[in-house]
């Protein structure tokens, strides 16, 4: 079971905003780049807003506003340059180890993920999403009904889904559970990784602990 994502050289991570002006700098940038990288880099394409949107959005206007968010994210990627490759990182934010919002159930990831792929611009390669199932230092829900929407995850087959789960309030067993219940609901293999990236643990011991509680878990046969 793969660990995160695993690009040929550089990940370039990129915060979308909601300006036409922040995504017209970010294009300029991601055609510099890839001028230079071609293959060798995977753009990351993160958003908060998105996401929370989403979740906060009531159940019927969900789909809409899924499908609304994910336009300005795969905007980006559409004015790229044909042939760059991208991984969209969805999140509800971590500051201060606090989570800007939050989902009664995982169904907002599930739209919002189905939304990008189903208007991904052809010619650019969607690598990844990476999505959130805790909410910074709130750890992720235990009730099987919170993950039940997974059933509707439509990624195609060849876009890794990178599960965000691990947490450091977690042993191994409860890992252990999560994982398998996420690929019976998605049905495929998933990567994992930490709900919020590395970066924002408070100090470098803990990034490497969360690093060490993933290759145990992806590691270790389950018994």
């Amino acid at each position: 079971m793969p660990f995160g994502v695993n690009p040929k050289s550089i990940i370039r991570r990129t915060a979308i905003g909601t300006t036409s002006v922040v995504s017209a700098a970010t294009v300029r940038e991601i055609t510099k780049i890839a001028e230079i990288g071609a293959d060798d880099v995977v753009f990351q394409l993160e958003t908060v807003v998105a996401l929370v949107a989403v979740a906060q959005a009531p159940a019927e206007a969900q789909a809409q506003t899924a499908a609304q968010m994910a336009e300005t994210l795969v905007d980006v990627a559409r004015r790229s340059p044909e042939g760059t490759s991208f991984g969209t990182h969805l999140c509800l934010g971590d500051f201060h180890h606090k989570a800007y919002g939050n989902m009664q159930d995982v169904r907002p990831l599930v739209l919002l993920a189905n939304a990008i792929a189903q208007a991904w611009p052809a010619g650019r390669t969607l690598v990844y999403v990476h999505a959130p199932f805790a909410a910074a230092a709130e750890p992720p829900i235990p009730q099987e009904s919170f993950y039940e929407p997974l059933t509707e995850l439509a990624l195609p087959d060849d876009v890794r889904f990178i599960a965000g789960f691990l947490h450091e309030s977690l042993d191994l067993e409860a890992h252990r559970e999560l994982l398998a219940r996420i690929e019976r609901l998605t049905g495929r293999q998933v990567d994992v990784a930490s709900a919020c990236g590395l970066g924002r643990r408070p100090t470098p011991e803990e990034a490497f602990q969360a690093m060490r509680d993933a290759a145990e878990l992806i590691e270790t046969p389950s018994t």
